[in-house]
């Protein structure tokens, strides 16, 4: 298997968080699906950097991909794009390590809550 690191944004006031979930449209979802369609198989794997809660959008949410064969870096990522519904997006795409490890923080992960009430 070869590995990639792809770097994600996804609105997410439509979805029920990252994590795939029975019945309920998740970011892992879109972007599987999305996949899928584009390589024309299902012979990959996704694990997201972490989860979120349903409505939360990520700005940078990291996402290792494992796939059976060499992709062409830049042509999946403008196919990607042009597949992927308007609330998700593709930001970036390198090969990494067979041992890298998408759980551990490279530099540091940040959180920002924003509220909102009344009109």
């Amino acid at each position: 298997m070869t590995n990639y690191l792809l770097e994600i944004q996804f609105l997410g006031f439509r979805l029920h968080g990252w994590a795939k979930q029975t019945d309920l449209k998740t970011a892992h979802l879109l972007l599987d699906k999305t996949i899928e369609f584009v390589l024309q198989h299902s012979n990959f794997k996704t694990m997201g950097s972490s989860r979120t809660d349903a409505k939360v959008s990520a700005n940078q949410f990291r996402v290792l991909l494992s796939v059976d064969h060499f992709l062409e870096l830049s042509t999946f990522l403008e196919a990607i794009n042009q597949n992927l519904p308007p609330d998700l997006k593709l930001l970036d795409i390198s090969q990494v390590e067979d041992n890298y490890n998408v759980l551990q923080p490279q530099k540091k992960k940040t959180y920002l809550y924003l509220f909102s009430f009344g009109e």
